[in-house]
Order: structure tokens, then C-alpha cells, then sequence
């Protein structure tokens, strides 16, 4: 063992790759901090301390180790054979091998002496023989490593862990920690009455785990040796009083901006950053995961919160209190004097301001965070050609312009649902981020995370996403009243008391609570609080008073995911065909379309109003406002909603045809445009896009998806619609391809009994006379591979007589010619199996004189000479 690892308390350095690009499946970062956390509890409970790598780059983890060597580094990411997957500085994956983490994250001399590896196959060998990750590190000093085979589920990790850590604070034999923990484990789960833990155990995932050491014996902790200062978390700055925050692994998502933001904050030149968005969407408790992630880069930097409405004298104020606070008998006497006249009221804002300049922000650097600073704000601004918004109080915007101008060492931090204008136009030296909606993958991670909507089925949860989107508070207030009115964070459970006691009337909201703990009614007064809390009539209110602006929103809010420049030109541009513009490799597609006049206006205005989000994923309404703006309008402006929906579904096809993409990325256009035309009821259209889709996605194999697309478009047909039988039939082939063989013989069926009730209401509508004839050719398909060859006669057969009528019918249809040609190769083949060869000739000799008549009809169309079945060929010679 390392000289300092007998001494405690015991010290774990935690490090998660969640890289932003590249690399394996998408890691739930936040899950998996809190699962080591949940792991560590115990160990901290037992005066042990646990530092947090907040972005798993090998410098970063250099840095911590230098700053303080560990007893554990805790590594967590993807893995495998001879490979660890990190990140490198700019988030992107980084796969490296045991030989570069050492050399570039292990100080000289300070190789921690336990590394756990919680990634999938660190103990595999390579493919080429070469040694395991977790060998390379012992080759490299390690005293054990704790490493995995194959893979290991969450729930088992974790517990194993909590198990290995708490004997470690007590100084325990680590190879036998490890021993011991499993066997306990493994006893637990087996003998546990829960299904979930049988389930576990019947993994034997006591298996995967291994120990790797370099001796029979690793004591990590002398517990007689004289202990070192215990602490808190470390590597995770407190946040000041003031400023709402969740724990270390509580808040979910913003991995790019929590990695990218604080290094531009801290950058010379930088005057501050101005984070907006609409009202619930994170902006305070992102602002104070910023605030960390500074504290982590740069830890001498005073930080002073000033939330809601404020001026420049409660600014100074309460950076003066601060400054006094951290100087307390340090520091100058000029620091010390400067930072009490910073107090004064009496005295002038600028000339308190010019002090702290002066004398302690040169030595002590400052991050000003004003958080709601909407509330500091003047109504909806026309004076602006943005419609940003204007400061109501003119010495607090010359304080900021000030600020901004000069800044020194000085940053400043605001969020606010607004932009807004400084004097001098200063505003352009702050960087304006916009904060959108959380992505989808952002918003299933806060879900599991939140207890209520954790427990909801896929449909459940599908519902939500569709209407509620990645609006953190709606989805925290959605999960309080599922849970009776009680969130998972205590300002969630009060915050939605307020607003609905406000709303409401009423003191008592027990009854009310029990009333809405359904889903659907849930939904629908979450998102009219949603509205409430933005004030979303005044908002509305504002974007009247310029022209074309209500127009906009409305076209942009019926696409479902961001989209760019060219989905904003199908819904207010003119058909224009010669702006198109076919794409290359230095731009994208231009559509067909002209753009109005001041577009670029407009967007802003809307952009202003924070109801439309304008940022590098694309231009979106947030998913609640959509569906409540669409709730507002579907009387007033039905008929434009239905218009723009026709517009989207035109955007969507356009891409499909100019957009250089994969084929996946044009089945997912396809079935937008279906959901835009399906709104705009031209269900025709829908159908034949939801035909092509599906027919893609059966030849690909993608059998789950085929079959969501089966029975979504199933629910929607009326019992007697005519393609009711084609999509059965079609959710048949996807269990025959999949060899569920009852499953598809009972679609097929489902499929026959509506064709033939709709033929017999019919007889003359050819389509339903066609359904039903291949219907009875899947029926004998499957009799046939059962080996049931007199059924399968008797199935083809009456598809036949039904094919020989619709040919008569219309000899011309080239699709009844076709069948009946196939019916008669089907019997043909038939016959020639049972012995039958004049039987199969004849009809072997009427489709290749069906087939040679199609073929001379339609010469370019190669199908109609097909290569013949090995039987059918042995016939006819």
C-alpha cells in the first residue's frame, strides 16, 4: 500500500463519464451520482470523506488527486475489453487504455491504492489476448482493483458498494470486503420476498464482480494511525443563501451548459452571462449548478445573490455585508475600509461602486448573481425593434451597464424570463444564453427521477411528454399531484400549495388533491398553471401589438420537436420556386419558399416574449404552452391551426426529398408529416404515408416499430373502415416474421372476418373484394409452412375465384392481373408437390402469359418477369 493510505478518514475521489458526443448509449449521469452517493452514505456516516468529478477528463482527475490523494478513485462510465471510455475537454468520448489513464490522470507517487471500475467488461481481456483495464492497472501500481467481467446491473452495484465502503471506514481487508459483500448480497436477494430481488438473484451477478491485488492481503486504514480532519463533500462548492439548489446529484441534465458556461464566465474579457427562458424551465437552479462549477474552477471568488426585485443599494449592501464577511480581520485595511463604505446608503451609488473597484475587486474577484430579474423589468418593450424588455429602474441599469463596461475581475451572473436592454447598448457585451426545453432524453431522466412519474406506464409517460414536454416545474408539479400534492422537494410541495391556494380560494386543498391525482386531469391543471405562472394572456397580449407575431407562434407551435430556418419559411414564407436551392457541402437545402419582410423581427419579438425558444437545437414552443395555446385557439383559429398543420407536413415531406439524411431520419420526417396531416384531418394522405412507412420498416426487420405503427393507426380506423383488414393483415406479418405463428394466425383471422363482413355490405367495391383475396393467401401461407397442404389448397383457391372476378372486372388493373398471376403460380406449386404436373403446368402456363402481357404493357417495370420458383421452372420444361 501507498504511505498515506493507512491513514483516515477513508477519502473516495468519484469520477462519471456522461460524455456530451460519441461513445456508447447515452449515460443517466444524475442516476448514477446518486447511486455512489446512496453506496457512500454509509462510509460518510462513518467519518469518511467523498470528493465529486463533476466531468471525468483525465486533467480533472489529475487535479483533485494532486490537491489531495484518495484511498478509492471511483470510476463510472462505459466500458470494455482492455478500454475505459472517458471524456475529453470538449465532452467528447474518449476511450483510452490502462497505460493513458495512468500517465495522464495518476500524479507521480500518488497512485490511489483501490481503483473501482464500474463499467462493463474492465476485466475482459482484449480480443488479441492483451490484459484486462483492471490488470493494466495493477501492472501500473495499483494495489487492487475492483473490476466487472461482463456487465452489472445498477440496483447490485450499488448495494455491493455500500456494503464494501462502510467495512473500509472501519478498516477492513479490501479483497475481503469485497468476498463478504457478496456472499451477503447474494443470501439477501435470494431469501428476500420481493420479486425484483428473486429477479436479481437469479443473475448471480456475484459472479461478475472481481477482485484484482497485488498481494493475498490489502488493509486499507489503520484505525490506531492518527486521523486526519473529516469533511463533507468535497469539490462541491456550497451555494450562498439566497439562491434555490439542489444536492450534488439531484439536478438533472444541462450536462453541455453546466461543462461550457462557467469556463466562458471566467474568461478574460468576459463581462457576465444572461441566462433566459420561459418561467419553470431551471434557469435559478441551473444558475447555482454554475455557480458550483465556477466555485470548483476558481474558489477565491466571492459569490453575492441578489434575487427579485432589487437596486443598486440593496446590491452594495449586500455586497458589502459579504466582502466583511469573508475579510473579516484579513486582507487591507484599503480592502476592509472600501468594503464598509460599500454599505453606506447615504452615499452615492457610483461613488460605492467605484471603491469596490478600486481597492477590492482586484484582489478578491466577484460573481454578481441577480436571479428573476424579470421582475426588475418594464412591461413588454415596443420601443425596442426586438421587443426586448426595458429595466424599469434607471439606476440599476446604469449600475449593470457600468458593470458590464468595465467589469475587471468582477462577473455577473442573471437569469431572467426576458431579455432586456442596458443603456448605451451595453446589453451586447453580456453573452445571452437562451435556456430551452430539456431534450427528450433529459426529460425520461428527470422522470425516473421524480418517485410519481417513475411508477407511470410507457403510454402514461408518452402522454406526458407529448403535452407536458421538458418543462422541469410542470413535471415537478405533475409528480406532486399524483403524489397528493407532495413533491419530492420541499419548495416544489410548497410553491404549488401557493399557487393553487391563489387560484383556488381556499385554505384546505386535501379534497382538491384527491380530485387530481389521475393522470389526465392532472395533466391539464398542471399546464394550466404552467400558463398562469408565466402570465401567458399578457404575454399573448404583447405579441398582438406587432403584426404577424401571434401569426408565428402559431405556425411554429404545431411542430412537436426544434426545427430550423426552413420550418419557419413553410409556415409564414410565400410558395416561391425559384428560392429553392438544392443542398451542398457548404449549405444546407433551401426550400421553395420566399420569406416575408422584417422575419427576422418577428422572431426576435417572439423570441422576446419567451414563449418561442430561438437556440442552436432549433426554433420550438415548449410542448405546455403548444398544447395550451392550441386549447385557447381551437374555436378562434381552428381553421389557421389546421393550415399550419398542412404546412408542417409539407416541411417534413420536402425534407424527406432534399435533406441528406439517413434512411432512419426519413422514416422519422415521414411519420411527422403523417401526425401534421392526421391533425389536419386529411387522413387519406396519412394513410398512404403511414403505408410507406411501414412497408420500410417490415423489410428492415424493425418489427417493434412496425408494429407500434399497426396498432397506433388501427386505433384510429372505425370498425367498418375500409383499410381495417390491411392493417390487421399487416400486424400478422409482423408476428409471422417474428415467428409468433398464433399470434399472426389470429391477426390474419381478425384481418379475414372484417374483409369479408365489408365485402358481403359491398360486393361491388373491388378494394374490399381485394382484401379480403389476400386474406386468404396469408391463411394459407401460414396452413402451409404447418404443413396443413389440404388447407392451405382450399385458402389459395378461394383467393383465386375472388381474383379471377376482379380481373374480369377490370382486365386493365395491372394489380388484379398480378395477383391473379401469383394465385395460380401458388396452386401451381401446390400441385406440383402432390404429383400433379399437367395441373401445374396449366396454371404455371396462365401466369407466365399474365406476367408476359404486364411485362409488354409496361416493359421498365421488372417485377413482371421475375425469377420463376425452382418447381415451377422443373414443370414447365
Amino acid at each position: 500500500m501507498s504511505s498515506y493510505a493507512d491513514r483516515g478518514p477513508l477519502r473516495i475521489l468519484v469520477a462519471i463519464s456522461s460524455p456530451l458526443t460519441g461513445g456508447g448509449q447515452l449515460l443517466d449521469y444524475e442516476r448514477e451520482l446518486r447511486n455512489i452517493l446512496a453506496a457512500v452514505r454509509g462510509a460518510r456516516q462513518g467519518d469518511a470523506q467523498v470528493r465529486i468529478v463533476h466531468f471525468a477528463t483525465t486533467a480533472e482527475i489529475r487535479r483533485a488527486l494532486s490537491e489531495q490523494p484518495v484511498h478509492v478513485l471511483h470510476l463510472s462510465g462505459h466500458g470494455g475489453p482492455g478500454l475505459l471510455e472517458l471524456e475529453d475537454d470538449e465532452g467528447a468520448a474518449r476511450p483510452m487504455d490502462a497505460a493513458t489513464l495512468v500517465a495522464e490522470a495518476i500524479p507521480s507517487g500518488k497512485m490511489p491504492p483501490v481503483i473501482v471500475l464500474a463499467a462493463c467488461h474492465t476485466d475482459a481481456a482484449t480480443a488479441t489476448g492483451d490484459p484486462s483495464f483492471a490488470a493494466g492497472l495493477i501492472a501500473r501500481g495499483a494495489s487492487v482493483v475492483i473490476g466487472t467481467e461482463t456487465s452489472v446491473t445498477d440496483v447490485y452495484a450499488t448495494r455491493l458498494f455500500a456494503r464494501v465502503y462502510e467495512a473500509l471506514v472501519g478498516g477492513g481487508d479490501v479483497i475481503g470486503a469485497v468476498a463478504e459483500a457478496r456472499r451477503i448480497i447474494q443470501r439477501e436477494l435470494r431469501e428476500s420476498t420481493d420479486t425484483r430481488d428473486q429477479a436479481l438473484a437469479a443473475l448471480d451477478e456475484w459472479s461478475v464482480i472481481s477482485v484484482l491485488a497485488s498481494s493475498g492481503a490489502a488493509p486499507l486504514l489503520d484505525p490506531s494511525a492518527p486521523p486526519l480532519p473529516a469533511g463533507e463533500v468535497a469539490g462541491s462548492p456550497k451555494v450562498p443563501a439566497g439562491l434555490l439548489s439542489r444536492e450534488v446529484g439531484e439536478f438533472v441534465g444541462r450536462r453541455r451548459a453546466q461543462r461550457r458556461w462557467p469556463v466562458e464566465l471566467l474568461e478574460p474579457g468576459t463581462a457576465g452571462l444572461v441566462v433566459h427562458g420561459i418561467g419553470g424551465v431551471g434557469k435559478t437552479t441551473l444558475a447555482a449548478e454554475l455557480v458550483r462549477r465556477v466555485g470548483e474552477r476558481d474558489p477565491a471568488r466571492l459569490v453575492v445573490v441578489s434575487a427579485g426585485p432589487t437596486s443598486p443599494d440593496q446590491i452594495l449592501t449586500t455586497l458589502s455585508q459579504r466582502l466583511r464577511f469573508r475579510l473579516g480581520t484579513a486582507g487591507s485595511e484599503e480592502m476592509r475600509k472600501a468594503a464598509a463604505f460599500a454599505g453606506k446608503r447615504d452615499e452615492d451609488w457610483r461613488d460605492r461602486l467605484e471603491v469596490l473597484r478600486e481597492h477590492v475587486f482586484p484582489t478578491l474577484p466577484v460573481l454578481l448573481v441577480l436571479d428573476n430579474f424579470e421582475d426588475n423589468l418594464s412591461d413588454f418593450s415596443l420601443a425596442d425593434p426586438a421587443g426586448w424588455y426595458a429595466v424599469r429602474d434607471s439606476s440599476l441599469a446604469k449600475l449593470l451597464a457600468d458593470l458590464a463596461h468595465t467589469p475587471g475581475t468582477c462577473r455577473l451572473l442573471i437569469t431572467s424570463r426576458h431579455p432586456f436592454v442596458l443603456p448605451g447598448g451595453t446589453e451586447q457585451v453580456l453573452s445571452w444564453r437562451h435556456l430551452g426545453a430539456l431534450s427528450p432524453a433529459e426529460t425520461m431522466k428527470l422522470a425516473w427521477h421524480l418517485p410519481r412519474l417513475d411508477r407511470l406506464t410507457e403510454p402514461e409517460l408518452a402522454l406526458v411528454c407529448r403535452l407536458v414536454g421538458g418543462h422541469p416545474r410542470s413535471l415537478e408539479y405533475l409528480d406532486a399531484l399524483l403524489s397528493g400534492g407532495r413533491g419530492i422537494y420541499p419548495d416544489v410541495t410548497a410553491r404549488l400549495a401557493a399557487v393553487l391556494r391563489a387560484r383556488l380560494g381556499t385554505g384546505s386543498l386535501i379534497d382538491w388533491f384527491a380530485v387530481h391525482r389521475e393522470l389526465t386531469p392532472a395533466i391539464a391543471e398542471v399546464i394550466t398553471l404552467a400558463a398562469d405562472d408565466v402570465l401567458l394572456p399578457r404575454l399573448l397580449n404583447g405579441l398582438a401589438s406587432t403584426p404577424g407575431a401571434t401569426e408565428l407562434l402559431l405556425g411554429m407551435s404545431v411542430y412537436r420537436m426544434p426545427v430550423d430556418s426552413a420550418a419557419l419559411l413553410f409556415q409564414v414564407g410565400s410558395s416561391d420556386e425559384s428560392a429553392a436551392r438544392p443542398g451542398s457541402a457548404e449549405a444546407v437545402p433551401v426550400p421553395p419558399r420566399r420569406a416575408p419582410d422584417g422575419l427576422a423581427r418577428l422572431v426576435e419579438v417572439c423570441a422576446a416574449s419567451s414563449l418561442l425558444a430561438v437556440d442552436p437545437a432549433g426554433i420550438f414552443v415548449h410542448r405546455w404552452t403548444a398544447t395550451e395555446l392550441h386549447r385557447r385557439w381551437s374555436v378562434s383559429r381552428a381553421a389557421q391551426l389546421s393550415v399550419a398543420h398542412e404546412r408542417a407536413a409539407e416541411y417534413w415531406r420536402w425534407r424527406v426529398r432534399v435533406w441528406p439524411q439517413d434512411r432512419a431520419a426519413d422514416l422519422d420526417d415521414l411519420l411527422e408529416a403523417r401526425h401534421h396531416l392526421l391533425e389536419a384531418e386529411r387522413s387519406d394522405e396519412a394513410a398512404e404515408l403511414a403505408e410507406v412507412v411501414f412497408n420500410r420498416l417490415y423489410s428492415w426487420g424493425a418489427w417493434d416499430r412496425a408494429k407500434a405503427l399497426a396498432q397506433n393507426t388501427l386505433s384510429g380506423l372505425a370498425p367498418d373502415h375500409a383499410r381495417r383488414a390491411v392493417w390487421l393483415m399487416r400486424l400478422g406479418d409482423v408476428a409471422a416474421g417474428r415467428g409468433e405463428m398464433p399470434d399472426a394466425y389470429r391477426m390474419y383471422h381478425d384481418s379475414l372476418d372484417v374483409a369479408e363482413r365489408l365485402a358481403q355490405l359491398d360486393p361491388n367495391n373491388t378494394d374490399f373484394q381485394r382484401n379480403l383475396s389476400v386474406s386468404y393467401d396469408r391463411l394459407g401461407d401460414l396452413a402451409l409452412a404447418a404443413g396443413e397442404v389440404g388447407e392451405a389448397t382450399r385458402r389459395y383457391q378461394a383467393s383465386l375465384d375472388i381474383d379471377e372476378r376482379l380481373a374480369q372486372l377490370d382486365p386493365n388493373n395491372t394489380d388484379f392481373q398480378r395477383d391473379l398471376a401469383v394465385s395460380h403460380e401458388r396452386l401451381g406449386g401446390l400441385a406440383h408437390d402432390a404429383g400433379r404436373p399437367d395441373e401445374a403446368r396449366q396454371r404455371l402456363a396462365v401466369a407466365i402469359s399474365i406476367r408476359t402481357r404486364l411485362h409488354h404493357r409496361e416493359p421498365r417495370e421488372s417485377t413482371w418477369l421475375r425469377s420463376w420458383p425452382q418447381h415451377t421452372a422443373s414443370t414447365s420444361s
